[in-house]
């Protein structure tokens, strides 16, 4: 599973593109979004993965909560895969696209409420 939390705004570019390309390259079992425009960096990802579709089904999710913590939980706790994927859920990546308080913040939050591998 792959979370990503957008610190900054997502603008519609080649770099964007590139970026999102390889996400769906990486065959995660599911990419979520929190932060900064996610419905938007959702969106992006849909248009893409049916341009360019995955080996497999890539589930989709994205946040408009306020609730870090939430977030996560729910990444933690609701999302699991379909079985024809369940073998192949092994780890968790949350990838923080934000300033290093930001980044910090995110890694407090995890050292009080879950426990983890930073």
């Amino acid at each position: 599973m792959l979370f990503v939390l957008l610190g900054c705004d997502i603008v519609e570019s080649p770099e964007t593109d590139k970026f999102f390309n390889y996400l769906i390259s990486l065959n995660p079992l599911g990419i979520a979004f929190a932060g900064n425009n996610a419905w938007y960096a959702w969106d992006v990802l849909v248009d893409l993965t049916s341009i360019y579709p995955s080996s497999d089904h890539i589930m989709t999710y994205f946040t408009d909560e306020e609730n870090l913590i939430e977030d996560l939980k729910t990444m933690f706790y609701a999302y699991i895969p379909s079985g024809d994927r369940w073998n192949s859920w092994t780890d968790y990546l949350i990838l923080c696209i934000a300033d290093a308080i930001q980044i910090e913040n995110v890694k407090a939050i995890f050292r009080h409420n879950f426990h983890h591998n930073e």
